[in-house]
């Protein structure tokens, strides 16, 4: 029985010796098993604090995008209105210019028709005094015509 004893005894150590294998082993799987927890953890904290940060760069970038868009707008806003001034500037010259060169061109016209005239009048005048000349010596002729009719009727 001593055979036993030493049986049991071996039995109860290995029993002892298996149980706190397993002991060990739970442990582990334990740690093990909050090894991996702390490690999603803190690879969903790292991914949201990087999901966080791209926002805000995200943010910031679009904010940047939409200033300088803005700027832009403003920049191309004032050349717009710089080129339409400009643009009427020289609508408005060229306007003068045109008003001007109009003026002349009547003016011309008046002046041509007035020289016209001028020599129209002139040019009638020239033939009524030749007229009212060729009538004074026809008149000069007939009385001188007549004197003699009348002179030759007497003798």
């Amino acid at each position: 029985t001593a055979h036993r004893q030493a049986l049991a005894d071996q039995q109860a150590a290995h029993g002892k010796a298996t149980a706190e294998a397993a002991d060990r082993h739970a442990a582990a799987e334990t740690a093990h098993r909050q090894a991996l927890a702390d490690q999603q953890a803190a690879h969903e904290k790292a991914t949201a604090e990087a999901a966080d940060r791209h926002a805000a760069e995200v943010e910031a970038a679009t904010r940047a995008v939409a200033e300088d868009f803005e700027t832009e707008r403003e920049v191309l806003a004032r050349e717009r209105q710089a080129a339409l001034e400009a643009a009427e500037e020289r609508h408005r010259e060229t306007l003068s210019q045109a008003a001007l060169e109009y003026e002349n061109a009547v003016e011309a016209t008046l002046v041509e028709r007035d020289e016209s005239h001028a020599l129209r009048l002139k040019s009638a005048d020239a033939d009524a005094t030749s007229r009212l000349l060729s009538s004074e010596e026809a008149l000069r002729a007939t009385r001188l015509g007549a004197a003699a009719a009348l002179a030759e009727a007497s003798v």
